[in-house]
């Protein structure tokens, strides 16, 4: 079978881009129905929104990928140091079979 990760990073890249127009016009929307007039702020443009948010993703969160993960990385760390290695073995299989080749899945179920 012939692998066609090509889709899936155009799918993702896709959802990706979806996604920040969409929040982009969620942010634009907030902002001019209660800012304006509460704060007698100018009203927001789309493009400006999208500038606001990229912004606040690069000061609230940095553009460093060594950060990523969040708080729930920590917790999980702290679980997978304190397993045993055979838990440690069973934990490392079913992360293989799931996040593993698609060939590899399909016969692993069968």
């Amino acid at each position: 079978m012939k692998k066609r990760f090509g889709f899936k990073i155009v799918g993702m890249v896709m959802m990706v881009l979806t996604f920040v127009f969409g929040l982009s016009a969620i942010v634009m929307y907030l902002w001019n129905y209660a800012l304006v007039p509460t704060l007698e702020l100018n009203p927001l443009g789309y493009w400006q929104a999208m500038a606001i948010l990229v912004l606040s993703k690069i000061l609230f969160t940095g553009i460093s990928p060594r950060k990523s993960g969040g708080p729930w990385r920590e917790r999980w760390k702290g679980k997978y140091q304190n397993m045993s290695d055979e838990e440690r073995q069973v934990f490392r299989d079913r992360w293989k079979r799931r996040c593993g080749p698609e060939e590899k899945k399909l016969s692993d179920d069968q």
